[in-house]
């Protein structure tokens, strides 16, 4: 998916234009840049972490999805 497709997505769901949409998609990658670029990790829930190895290289460890109808055991 493209920056251009997914900024479309979020301004037909969020109702903005798609010049807003954008600007929030850029707003938001910035802020998780800038929080992995102060050594933080930065998580989107259904998604994945982002983080710096040791070499400072941005990576990203996408979250592991349960097979459907998997719960947590306690």
């Amino acid at each position: 998916m493209t920056h251009s497709e997914l900024a479309k997505m979020m301004a037909r769901k969020l109702r903005l234009t798609n010049a807003q949409a954008a600007d929030r998609l850029d707003q938001v990658v910035t802020e998780i840049l800038n929080s992995v670029r102060r050594g933080e990790e930065a998580s989107i829930p259904g998604l994945g972490k982002f983080r710096c190895d040791s070499g400072n290289a941005i990576q990203f460890e996408p979250e592991q999805r349960r097979p459907a109808g998997a719960r947590d055991r306690a």
